[in-house]
């Protein structure tokens, strides 16, 4: 069955049905916005350390949650994203390297910088040791990595995986 399965993703044939239909492109789409809502809420596992009182593990973990304010600077990059879809489906895009929309892309980069910043200086400020500072800078692009890892690129896999089998079988 998986030999059925890997010939049928690596076949010509598939791939370029894929990138002419754009269903594909519409679950990539999905799963990134899905993945930068999932980032969000990522961190503030960063920031309910055990010795803290409860309360005061409550309060950082709603700080750690305004630190994603930045993000709301990628709403001006929907546009962008929606326009290349659009044309990916037109068919507009000559090369591979094309279907990218920078913008976009370096705008979201941005936002991402200026949030992990914001969480280390909330991290400085809600968190009383060093080592728990740390921790929040150094393990929330780990964190960010494993979200969009899973969510980002695992989903549209499991999606092809499932549209595949469907194929192989029909």
């Amino acid at each position: 069955m998986l030999i059925a399965v890997a010939y049928v993703v690596l076949s010509d044939d598939f791939r370029a049905e894929l990138r002419l239909n754009g269903w594909f492109r519409g679950v990539e789409f999905l799963a990134g916005l899905l993945s930068v809502v999932a980032m969000t809420g990522a961190a503030s596992y960063l920031f309910h350390p055990r010795h803290l009182p409860v309360a005061e593990q409550n309060r950082a973990v709603a700080l750690s949650y305004y630190a994603c304010g930045p993000l709301a600077m990628v709403t001006w990059t929907l546009p962008f994203y929606a326009f290349s879809f659009v044309l990916s489906l037109a068919g507009g895009f000559q090369h591979e390297y094309d279907t990218p929309p920078w913008l976009a892309i370096v705008a979201t980069s941005a936002a991402l910088l200026v949030m992990w910043l914001r969480l280390i200086g909330l991290g400085r400020a809600a968190l009383r040791r060093w080592w728990a500072k740390l921790r929040v800078a150094l393990l929330t692009p780990v964190l960010w990595l494993l979200v969009v890892g899973l969510v980002g690129v695992g989903l549209p896999w499991v999606v092809l995986y499932a549209v595949t089998l469907v194929y192989a079988l029909y």
